[in-house]
């Protein structure tokens, strides 16, 4: 007769383990940096620089990361008014 010990088995434990790494790891905006984003205007006078990431396997949106002048970091909703004025401006240079 087959005993029950209690035990879970090695193998198949670490298989259902990997498998669900790799689907929490390949979800869509895993990699993104933007968690929240702002449709308001950021004043020219305070940026020192914008950075738009385009959607990859990594997020699967664009970002528009504006760092300020002071060091912290907004990010801007790509399809606000102001989003979409920062790409249209980038786009033409």
């Amino acid at each position: 007769h087959y005993q029950k010990s209690g035990k879970v088995p090695i193998l198949p434990s670490l298989t259902v383990l990997l498998f669900a790494t790799l689907l929490l790891g390949s979800s869509p905006g895993s990699g993104c940096f933007c968690i929240r984003t702002t449709s308001a205007p950021i004043p020219v006078r305070v940026i020192s620089r914008i950075e738009v990431i385009p959607a990859s396997g990594h997020c699967r949106q664009i970002e528009i990361i504006v760092t300020r002048k002071n060091g912290s970091k907004v990010c801007a909703d790509p399809n606000g008014k102001w989003g979409k004025f920062v790409i249209r401006i980038l786009l033409k240079k």
